[in-house]
């Protein structure tokens, strides 16, 4: 069952475009997507730690993953892979398999918002983010700036109302 759930989730991150000169790719981008997203489950933020972990574990990663050589992938090679990649690619098709595996029943969205006094932002001010959570799946389903917009909470919220409702019909 495992293999099934992975290979699933290769399959999503196929829709992301992969930006890399084909002479130079080692792995594919689907199977080291995967391996990222498998990591951050793992609360792994390092690509060192990452390569690590997927050593550890590459005998039930590297097939599920389809990852095509016997080597694993450098934590280099990693960075560079995500650094080119679209996160609007990336969060559509994460979107996109988030969909399919939700409920049919309705569910409820609690939004609130935090400030960051350890995330900055470019003019050195604390991050404000609105994020709308679903307690039933334990998922972020949208997050958004508020300072960005220069406005408070309730009208972010406004603003980003319809894109939610958009992705995830079933929180309305």
């Amino acid at each position: 069952m495992f293999c099934a759930q992975v290979k699933e989730l290769t399959e999503v991150f196929s829709q992301v475009r992969d930006f890399r000169d084909p002479r130079g790719k080692r792995h594919p981008l689907p199977a080291l997507l995967a391996l990222v997203f498998l990591g951050l489950l793992a609360r792994i933020r390092e690509m060192a730690v990452l390569q690590r972990w997927a050593e550890a574990h590459w005998d039930q990663l590297k097939e599920p993953l389809g990852f095509t050589r016997d080597e694993r992938p450098h934590a280099t090679t990693i960075s560079r892979a995500l650094a080119g990649c679209s996160l609007a690619d990336f969060s559509a098709a994460f979107l996109g398999w988030v969909r399919q595996v939700l409920p049919e029943q309705p569910l409820t969205v609690a939004v609130d918002a935090k400030t960051s006094c350890q995330g900055l932002d470019a003019n050195r001010q604390p991050v404000q983010m609105l994020t709308a959570f679903v307690h039933q799946l334990k998922l972020v389903v949208g997050q958004w700036s508020v300072r960005g917009e220069k406005t408070n909470e309730p009208t972010a919220l406004r603003n980003h109302l319809d894109e939610l409702l958009q992705n995830f019909p079933c929180c309305g």
